[in-house]
């Protein structure tokens, strides 16, 4: 497949217009402009082409959770990597050029025949995790690292039932959840932070805190 340039600013026509299963949980399809909610701070996306079929619905998920929570569409920056691997560089240095508060990584990465998919998972998640801490930035992780073309799919939002959700959505709501949490942390005299961050979001957008910790320890792979 042709590269095309990376682009800073997803403007709403292009973001919105990436197209994902009509049954993704997260896809509601109203106008940003119809939503009453609090301003949100700007937000990065790089998501990797490879497995476009699967990244493409994860990030149709990450822009309409930002879009449900309240962002405005021109908050949104959009950057495509080649593969999983790369989606650590460009993530990097949207952080670093200090225009989005926080960045979404979407990838997938299928089991194959060898252990390239556990080296290559090990990696690149170890190399997120280490962009957030040293930055002071939260960084959403919606790379899927799974054994099968079905479980991945189950993730990006393709069907309905036990099981099926959507990790771009859901890494995008973390985001915004980890930035409110330290919006609160700087105004109770913590240390400073990006000042993006004018709105209240409600954790975490779709179930209470109890709900949201139990989730987290069921042991499934993501």
């Amino acid at each position: 497949m042709p590269e095309r340039t990376p682009s800073r600013k997803a403007r709403a026509p292009r973001t919105r217009g990436v197209s994902a299963p009509s049954n993704n949980p997260g896809s509601h399809g109203k106008p940003a402009s119809h939503r009453e909610a609090p301003s949100l701070p700007p937000i990065g996306i790089v998501v990797s082409r490879y497995n476009w079929t699967i990244t493409q619905a994860l990030l149709n998920g990450a822009v309409e959770a930002y879009f449900d929570a309240g962002g405005d569409p021109d908050n949104l920056s959009l950057v495509f990597a080649p593969g999983a691997f790369e989606v650590v560089t460009l993530s990097s240095l949207m952080l670093k050029g200090g225009g989005v508060a926080g960045v979404v990584a979407l990838g997938c990465i299928i089991k194959g025949e060898t252990i390239h998919d556990q080296v290559l998972g090990n990696a690149v998640t170890t190399a997120l995790a280490d962009l957030s801490s040293w930055t002071a930035c939260p960084v959403g992780l919606g790379v899927l690292t799974v054994n099968s073309v079905a479980q991945a799919r189950a993730r990006a939002g393709f069907g309905s039932g036990p099981g099926v959700s959507n990790k771009g959505a859901e890494a995008m709501r973390s985001v915004l959840v980890v930035l409110q949490q330290m919006n609160i942390l700087t105004k109770a005299g913590g240390v400073p932070v990006h000042d993006f961050f004018s709105g209240q979001v409600q954790l975490p957008l779709s179930e209470s805190p109890d709900k949201a910790h139990a989730s987290s320890h069921r042991g499934k792979r993501s």
